[in-house]
């Protein structure tokens, strides 16, 4: 027999008489670790619905554990706000330099010369003597190059803008980056988006196989056409560009246009590769795709990733 004090009052109780048969009982009896955390084993021994909170739990523990190629706005906001390059500052610098450009240094032109080149371009057509090829691929490239920068930040146009993208797309269109700045000014780059079937309009449009096909295939055709004007017209094709760059704002300014935003689409890439779940570096792998203006860019629109 076995006497049991009660220590915590300070006093010797009544003793509780146990019996020494009680250590000879099968250890099978007592569940072990492995049998105790098993559902039921929990629920012969706790109330039912403490058994279901931990198996719910555990669900939730492996969807934890689970990785996603993409991010998603179901994950952590925590990649919201992501800061990317160009900063702020940088973009707006550059857009105050574009406008003081046009302003002081472009070429002042007239509108009936600005007026007769679109039209030759559109009535002409690039083989004409009349149309300079390589300004007929730059003009072309003003619109694949917004066409790209609409598919890169659609994805990202939602609530949380301040101001929604739309008007800025259909804008750069016809202005370039002068339409298009403010906008990127304006948004905040985002890692973590509504999935494909939440995506707004113009994520859906940009997202379908068909118009990635039709703008990367516009952008190949320009720069194909631009490469064939030097090479079939030679040193003068390029002597009529720069006399046409001299000369008439509207080839001027276009031209820096092109460029300021070749230069600036790494940034939208990059915010792009992320969002989609692309590993290793993504800024070396975008660098890669912006060494070959215009191409390079719809390459990757071509062949990235899908939201999911």
């Amino acid at each position: 027999m076995i006497a049991v004090m009660n220590v915590s009052s300070g006093c010797v109780c009544s003793p509780i008489i146990l019996s020494r048969r009680t250590s000879n009982v099968r250890k099978s009896a007592i569940p072990s670790y492995r049998d105790f955390t098993r559902s039921s084993t929990i629920s012969s021994i706790f109330p039912s619905y403490l058994s279901k909170f931990l198996d719910t739990k555990k669900s939730v523990s492996r969807l934890s554990i689970s990785k996603s190629p993409v991010v998603t706005r179901a994950q952590s906001s925590a990649n919201d706000g992501l800061e990317v390059w160009p900063s702020q500052p940088i973009l707006i610098a550059t857009y105050l330099a574009a406008i003081a450009y046009t302003i002081t240094v472009a070429p002042q032109g007239t509108s009936e010369q600005d007026a007769q080149l679109v039209l030759d371009l559109f009535t002409k057509g690039p083989f004409s003597p009349d149309v300079n090829g390589l300004f007929f691929a730059q003009f072309n490239a003003l619109g694949v190059i917004p066409a790209l920068y609409a598919a890169y930040l659609a994805p990202a146009d939602d609530e949380d803008q301040v101001v929604p993208q739309l008007p800025f797309t259909i804008g750069s269109f016809f202005l370039g980056f002068f339409a298009l700045g403010p906008y990127l000014i304006l948004r905040k780059p985002k890692v973590a988006v509504a999935p494909l079937e939440e995506q707004g309009m113009l994520g859906k449009y940009f997202e379908a196989p068909v118009n990635k096909y039709i703008i990367s295939g516009w952008a190949v055709v320009a720069a194909v056409l631009g490469v064939a004007s030097v090479v079939t017209g030679g040193d003068n094709v390029v002597a009529e560009y720069v006399h046409l760059f001299q000369t008439n704002q509207l080839v001027n300014v276009s031209a820096i246009d092109c460029l300021i935003l070749s230069t600036l689409v790494y940034g939208t890439i990059v915010e792009d590769m992320q969002r989609r779940g692309v590993s290793g570096c993504q800024a070396s792998k975008a660098f890669r795709y912006c060494i070959f203006p215009l191409i390079g860019p719809a390459v990757w629109y071509l062949t990235r990733p899908e939201l999911e």
